[in-house]
């Protein structure tokens, strides 16, 4: 399959990414979830790893991967690359250092699928070893063209879709996780309610309890005051006494109250009043008593009524605090699909204003000669060639300080970064083998990873670095050692 018919699936692959959180399958690793989100996020080190110390190229072990998992996670059961076991056996390895050698170790099983490669990863041995080494789970074809695309790609621009698709996962793992601790937390909030709703039940059947009690002291009291004034009449009585009495004055007494000269009637009389007065005070005592008992009952309703307003404000604090953590991770998951968003429609917009996806346009393929737009208008002050001794690896274009520099064609931004004598240094790729370089910029417009159109600004002139006034500094280099060429041959005729 070509770059050109890969680039369409795979720019709706990696816009479908940053809406469900995960990568294409068919071009990139699924992003993971859950506990093996480090596990995966070490595949594109592991891959880069493994070929420099092997020699196997990182495309095709980032294929294997795929191609025995499909980036699933946790790994399939033959572990991350599915190694043969006879191969397994004779190249396993402990990558990850932490004591064991393990298929579902990224590391350890990416490892052991490059020792099986190594020695065998030309061309023309490449499909044997695969078969070799991997058995039915590498078919060769499928491999080299899953591998195909990642090389289309770049280690960097797969590693970065990667790493944006699995901080969404992350992010909505985390979402889901709020999503539990607020159902909890709202079935606290309702027993906390139907406890509340228990506790007012019982403080009003504490009152309707109480009601009676109170009529009851009332009724008692009112018999209280008229016991009271019939014992202070009668104590009167018996203090005073008959005017002109002859008879002792208890004994009169006695005989007055009754009516009855016989003194076992009034003993009578006395033993009557006393009884009143007793019954009476054994009342008020049971009155004082159902008295105590309904304010203990009150206090008690009244404490737990209280403890009941203090859970409820509780749990409306804490549904709050779970409410304010569910709103920061839902920004945060917005802001990771935005950056999944941006960088499918940054690719999007790179291969629209380039024509073709990346690697196709014929203006990028070896000796298109003058097809590279000028990158700012003026003059060249100072060729391509020996200069002070040595290379004079551009040419210089005389401009002011400030003036746009804009990319001679769409590319990814490799490099922005200082650069000694270059001052503000920028380098584009347009292909493999073809990158433009500008130096002694003021500013930088892009920074490295960027998919850049043609003609989009990139910088600003200036005189940073080694210089003696502002320019541009333009550079074409080629081939894989990015040698510098005359960029002349290279640009387009002016009008």
């Amino acid at each position: 399959m070509t770059v050109r018919r890969l680039a369409a699936p795979l720019a709706a692959a990696l816009a479908a990414a940053a809406a469900s959180g995960a990568a294409p399958a068919s071009a990139q690793p699924s992003a993971p979830s859950g506990a093996c989100a480090a596990q995966a996020a070490a595949l594109p080190a592991a891959w880069q790893a493994q070929a420099q110390r092997t020699g196997v190229p990182w495309s095709v072990l980032a294929a294997v991967t795929q191609s025995a998992s499909q980036a699933q996670c946790p790994a399939g059961p033959a572990g991350w690359t599915a190694l043969a076991a006879g191969a397994w056996r004779s190249y396993r390895l402990d990558a990850d250092g932490d004591g064991r050698a393990s298929r579902f170790s990224a590391a350890d099983s990416v490892a052991a699928a490059a020792a099986c490669l190594a020695g065998r990863s030309d061309p023309s041995r490449l499909p044997g070893a695969l078969e070799a080494c991997g058995g039915a789970a590498w078919p060769p074809s499928a491999v080299l063209a899953l591998a195909a695309q990642f090389e289309s790609l770049g280690a960097d621009g797969l590693a970065g879709g990667f790493q944006a698709a699995a901080q969404a996962a992350a992010a909505q793992g985390a979402l889901a996780q709020i999503s539990e601790d607020m159902q909890a937390s709202r079935a606290r909030l309702a027993a906390a309610a139907r406890a509340a709703a228990r506790l007012a039940g019982a403080a009003r059947a504490a009152r309707a309890r109480l009601r009676p009690a109170r009529a009851a002291a009332a009724r008692a009291s009112r018999r209280l005051d008229a016991a009271a004034l019939q014992f202070i009449g009668t104590a009167q009585a018996l203090s005073a006494g008959p005017a002109g009495a002859s008879a002792p004055p208890d004994r009169a007494a006695l005989e007055y109250l009754s009516g009855s000269a016989r003194p076992q009637d009034a003993a009578l009389v006395y033993a009557s009043a006393r009884a009143i007065l007793d019954a009476q005070g054994a009342r008020e005592a049971r009155m004082r008593a159902a008295a105590q008992a309904a304010q203990e009952a009150r206090a008690g309703a009244q404490a737990q009524a209280s403890a009941a307003s203090d859970l409820a404000a509780r749990a409306a604090r804490a549904r709050d605090s779970r409410a304010a953590r569910a709103a920061r991770i839902a920004a945060q998951a917005r802001a990771a699909r935005a950056r999944a968003a941006d960088l499918a429609a940054a690719r999007a917009a790179y291969q629209a204003a380039a024509g073709q996806p990346l690697g196709a346009s014929p203006l990028l393929a070896a000796g298109a000669a003058g097809q590279l737009a000028w990158p700012v208008s003026g003059p060249v002050v100072s060729p391509f060639g020996p200069r002070w001794g040595r290379l004079h690896a551009g040419v210089d274009i005389a401009v002011p300080s400030g003036t746009v520099i804009r990319a001679a064609a769409a590319g990814q931004v490799v490099r922005a970064e200082w650069a000694a004598g270059y001052g503000r240094y920028t380098c584009v790729r347009h292909r493999p083998g073809l990158e433009t370089c500008y130096a002694h910029q003021s500013a930088f417009l892009a920074a490295a990873g960027d998919l850049v159109a043609a003609g989009q600004p990139i910088g600003r002139a200036g005189c940073t670095g080694h210089c003696f006034g502002p320019h541009l500094h333009f550079e074409v280099r080629t081939g894989p050692d990015a040698a510098p060429e005359d960029p002349m041959p290279w640009l387009r005729p002016r009008a």
